[in-house]
């Protein structure tokens, strides 16, 4: 599990307080660094409050295994779905689609 720090600036010339290490879940984590990988927006990337996945099987066979223990595009999905990412639009399985978290925004993963 990868972890992040945070730095609140200090008052009145006090120290800087830092606060303790904050797990984050190493799906989370991963799909960070897969969607801040130029090479792969041409198959996924942020686009405004979402997650768009162009082209799903081309994600499944060359990016997937790259980031995750799987390469399923499926376990991709599940994983999306317990994370709150719901999908928006994409009418099979397999066609491109975008997901969205309300909670979550380009920058908030970093």
């Amino acid at each position: 599990t990868h972890s992040r720090r945070f730095l609140e600036d200090s008052h009145m010339g006090e120290t800087p307080l830092i606060l303790p290490r904050r797990p984050v879940p190493e799906f989370l984590f991963q799909l960070t660094q897969m969607l801040s990988d130029p090479s792969n927006h041409h198959l996924i990337e942020w686009s405004g409050r979402c997650i768009v996945v162009h082209d799903p099987v081309n994600l499944e066979k060359e990016v997937l295994q790259k980031y995750f223990r799987h390469s399923k595009y499926s376990s991709f999905q599940r994983q999306m779905n317990y994370f709150g990412f719901r999908k928006n639009a994409g009418k099979c399985r397999m066609s491109p689609c975008t997901y969205e978290n309300e909670a979550v925004a380009p920058g908030d993963l970093s």
